[in-house]
């Protein structure tokens, strides 16, 4: 997990590369979120454009922009209960409503971990990232994001412009989901497009490690008040330069963060091979 010494565009030592073994089987959606699954659900739909003309498009399959990392969770929550299942969070001393700018100053798992939980949840940083990879080691999955003399420059990347919705091609918005190429594991806009919340351990560096099923756990309290909890969301976004887009790429936010394009894919733990499993792991998703 994290940046190559040798990757351009990687910043100092933030995502330096650390081992992390992932002990545990998951599925994960093979889009991002989309609009039409969240307002299935009777929750208002906060994505929209900025006074600027850009931001979300709107449509059931734009993927869901404009969402705080608490209502990801809770989101996740309302899915669960919706089907029966156990749900992975508990959130508490809360002000406003799911899809209306959702904060909550206590998070937690609700449960040892998120393994032990059968419902819907976010990824963690480093499933999202295996995810991403999809077995490769390159920039992004499909090889290695061109060289530029600026790194905070648009510019139209030949490996960045068939698989992802970014600054040199998205225009205005964000665009529906699945019309770019997936990956080798059959996930779409894995980068770009959306930027995508994950579960991480609040802290700022990976350290030193290794790790095993690392960020699977959190217990945090004063999200809202504490800046040096740092909450994560990674994949990079329709208006984001290239060097922002690739699979170590990580986003540290504070706990009201929330903005276009902010948005989440959603996963699921699965039994041990061979046991008996959900007929459902998660929407529209193989399993990884």
């Amino acid at each position: 997990m994290g940046a190559p010494w040798c990757e351009w565009g990687r910043p100092k030592w933030f995502t330096d590369p650390v081992q992390v073994t992932l002990t545990h089987r998951f599925a994960l959606q093979q889009n991002e979120l989309t609009q039409g699954e969240w307002l299935d659900h009777g929750v208002p739909n906060p994505s929209g454009l900025m006074p600027n003309g850009t931001g979300d498009c709107i449509g059931p399959d734009c993927p869901m922009g404009n969402i705080t990392w608490m209502e990801a969770l809770a989101f996740a929550n309302l899915l669960s209960a919706s089907e029966g299942l156990q749900v992975c969070y508990e959130l508490e001393q809360c002000t406003g409503q799911l899809g209306e700018g959702l904060e909550c100053d206590v998070a937690r798992v609700a449960g040892p971990s998120v393994y032990e939980c059968g419902g819907y949840r976010l990824p963690t940083s480093a499933e999202w990232e295996y995810a991403a990879r999809a077995g490769t080691k390159t920039s992004v999955y499909a090889g290695e994001v061109v060289e530029h003399a600026q790194k905070f420059e648009c510019f139209d990347d030949p490996v960045l412009s068939p698989i992802a919705w970014y600054c040199a091609n998205a225009g205005a918005t964000t665009q529906p989901v699945r019309h770019r190429k997936p990956n080798g594991w059959g996930l779409y806009d894995m980068i770009g497009n959306a930027v995508e919340w994950v579960t991480s351990d609040g802290v700022h560096g990976y350290g030193d490690g290794p790790y095993v099923d690392w960020f699977s756990s959190f217990s945090f309290e004063h999200i809202l008040s504490s800046p040096e909890i740092e909450l994560h969301a990674r994949g990079g976004g329709f208006n984001m330069w290239p060097n922002t887009l690739r699979a170590a790429a990580v986003f540290a936010l504070s706990g009201a963060a929330k903005g276009p394009s902010g948005g989440v894919r959603l996963a699921r733990t699965l039994p041990p091979q061979g046991g008996a499993g959900p007929s459902r792991p998660s929407p529209h998703s193989p399993e990884r």
